[in-house]
């Protein structure tokens, strides 16, 4: 197993790659095999659950071998004995283009979103911190999409009880202030070149520290984004909030939005008619959203079921 300790802008964690299956007494191997009684999410090719590091360290401790990278682990997440884990089987061929067509290297889904992590951490938009990542790549050629046979994410794991979605359609209080927060958010991230390409409301949480984005697995970073990824973004946004908001506070939401994007890309803010001329783009961006009805909305823009 290749084992390398990652730095992105400050952030660290280790990636390891293993041609082949991982060994089932290592680490990679105990995840893989960890059988939870019910996952947080679980769809067609990915798997994610709640991890208890004391139960992982439970059966090495036994045999007196306790993996280097679960003791790294332990230190880098002091506060939580409970983290995150994403697990992948084979990975996504359009973002594998993609990369071969801008960045070079293929990337495993999970060392992708563990990078993603880092970087828009760096970037100050608050995210969970990547802890870890394992990849396992097949022996001999294989198409760039499905290059990997599996990997292997784990993260911070951060309580909540609510997303804003929750908030938002629950009419709370807080909602409106959280909005305003999540434009600025959302506004800093664009201007410093990053766009997420799964931005709900429900993959925004109110932890103890505030508003987190999750799932930046699809995120992108580019010198020149074309404005249509961050309309893309706003439109995922717009279209997962609750029916019947007004004109108006579409507006404000962009107008927050465009002080911080236009203070990051100008050194000022959007002004009235600049941020107007994005409401076409938006608009025709949420319009194809609900025509190819995400599963996370339904065709009146409520909430789908997860």
């Amino acid at each position: 197993m290749k084992s390398v300790k990652v730095k992105v802008n400050g952030a660290q964690f280790r990636g390891h790659s293993v041609l082949g299956e991982p060994h089932e007494s290592s680490l990679a191997g105990a995840l893989w095999a960890l059988r939870p009684t019910r996952f947080l999410r679980r769809v067609p090719g990915r798997e994610t659950l709640l991890v208890d590091i004391s139960e992982l360290e439970r059966p090495f401790a036994v045999s007196g071998t306790t993996p280097k990278e679960l003791a790294e682990i332990s230190r880098a997440n002091p506060q939580s004995r409970l983290a995150v884990l994403k697990r992948h089987r084979g990975g996504e061929p359009r973002d594998a283009w993609f990369e071969m067509l801008h960045r070079g290297p293929l990337r495993s889904p999970a060392r992708r979103e563990a990078e993603n992590l880092a970087g828009l951490a760096s970037a100050g938009i608050p995210v969970p911190a990547a802890l870890a990542y394992w990849e396992s790549v097949p022996r001999g050629l294989t198409r760039p999409g499905s290059r990997f046979q599996g990997s292997l994410l784990l993260m911070e794991y951060l309580p909540h009880r609510e997303t804003l979605r929750d908030l938002v359609w629950a009419k709370d209080p807080r909602a409106r202030e959280l909005l305003r927060q999540l434009a600025g958010i959302v506004g800093g991230m664009h201007g410093a070149g990053w766009y997420h390409r799964d931005l709900y409301m429900e993959h925004v949480i109110l932890a103890e520290r505030g508003l987190v984005i999750l799932d930046a697995g699809r995120a992108r970073r580019q010198d020149r984004p074309l404005s249509r990824w961050f309309a893309k973004d706003l439109a995922a946004l717009w279209t997962s909030r609750a029916p019947g908001l007004s004109k108006r506070a579409n507006m404000q939401f962009l107008g927050y939005w465009g002080r911080a994007f236009g203070n990051a890309t100008l050194g000022r803010p959007l002004v009235d008619k600049e941020l107007r001329a994005w409401l076409p783009l938006i608009e025709r961006r949420g319009r194809k959203l609900l025509d190819h009805a995400p599963r996370h909305v339904h065709s009146d823009g409520s909430p789908a079921d997860e």
